[in-house]
């Protein structure tokens, strides 16, 4: 688990990118 605390921009940027690649998979490999 992550811990709560003040998100750094490299913190920030990694999370925005994780979500972004998931986001494109998603789409991708659509099951409907």
């Amino acid at each position: 688990m992550v811990t709560i605390r003040r998100a750094k921009k490299e913190d920030i940027e990694m999370i925005t990118d994780f979500f972004s690649r998931m986001y494109r998979l998603n789409s991708e490999f659509d099951p409907l």
